[in-house]
């Protein structure tokens, strides 16, 4: 029962009705006693200025953010921490006092996820494909494990500004030579763009991308990995995308995008409530949130 106590929590993305995190979180904080309620908002990218301003007036405890506002909601925050200012991405927001306060527990959430799956990242080559918000989460918080990163995107252009941050290498994914070599000597590969995302997600036929016919090449070079290696998908609808089916018939071990998902909301959950949450405690809610009643 929601009463004038009762906190919010919103998730800010476009689209977001494939969002699971409403049904995750809603079912931690009944587990957890927290009383808060969790609402997903449709905000189209003209919109994200308003809708801060407005949960911020309405005194919400706090907000996820989700593509493709993560870069946007940089400049609408009040206080950005250290790591979200590198990685030039915020996905949890804070409301305090009439302020926000941006932070990024995606960078993070990607490593414990991996280290979880039995993977070190101490001294590992890395390749992380995609450039975006979640590719560069992935490249800083893999840098900051240890890891080496090499980035691969459509645009070398984009790769290289994401390579920069982390001290890494870049290349195109349309120079099929070197993206085979930056396969065959990493011991992890992640998937940090949308493509193999059900096309559900959006309302309406999904238009085909222009950078699938790069991402096949990414696709393959997962063949070229030592067997054994670790390959990490962040899109997790489907659970099992062409990407990770790929790599699983190479004999890798494969990380499914739940795991940064519930990572980087247990990560949250601490920021907002000071609730110590594991990642697979929230992982099990959102089986059983996912499982016929």
């Amino acid at each position: 029962m929601t009463t004038a106590a009762t906190q919010l929590i919103a998730l800010l993305g476009h689209p977001v009705a494939h969002s699971l995190s409403p049904a995750m979180l809603t079912r931690a904080f009944s587990r957890y006693a927290i009383d808060a309620v969790y609402t997903a908002f449709d905000v189209p990218p003209t919109m994200l200025p308003s809708a801060v301003r407005g949960l911020t007036s309405l005194g919400a405890r706090g907000a996820n953010v989700t593509a493709p506002h993560k870069r946007a909601v940089l400049n609408l925050a009040d206080v950005v921490d250290p790591l979200a200012r590198r990685v030039g991405a915020a996905n949890v927001l804070t409301f305090a006092s009439g302020r926000v306060h941006a932070r990024n527990t995606d960078a993070p959430a990607l490593v414990q996820a991996l280290r979880v799956g039995g993977c070190e990242t101490r001294d590992a080559r890395a390749v992380v494909v995609g450039a975006g918000g979640a590719g560069r989460a992935a490249a800083v918080g893999l840098a900051d494990a240890g890891a080496s990163v090499t980035v691969l995107a459509r645009r070398e252009s984009e790769a290289a500004l994401v390579a920069a941050i982390v001290g890494g290498t870049c290349h195109s994914l349309d120079d099929f030579a070197r993206v085979r070599e930056a396969f065959r000597s990493a011991s992890i590969a992640v998937q940090a763009t949308s493509v193999g995302m059900t096309s559900s997600v959006v309302a309406g036929a999904r238009a085909p991308r222009p950078d699938e016919d790069a991402f096949d090449a990414a696709r393959a070079g997962v063949g070229f990995m030592a067997r054994g290696s670790f390959a990490m998908d962040l899109v997790y609808a489907p659970r099992e995308t062409a990407w990770l089916a790929g790599a699983r018939s190479a004999g890798h071990s494969c990380i499914d995008g739940l795991g940064m998902l519930t990572w980087q909301s247990a990560f949250a959950l601490r920021e907002w409530f000071g609730v110590d949450v594991a990642g697979d405690e929230l992982r099990a809610l959102l089986d059983v949130a996912a499982a016929p009643e």
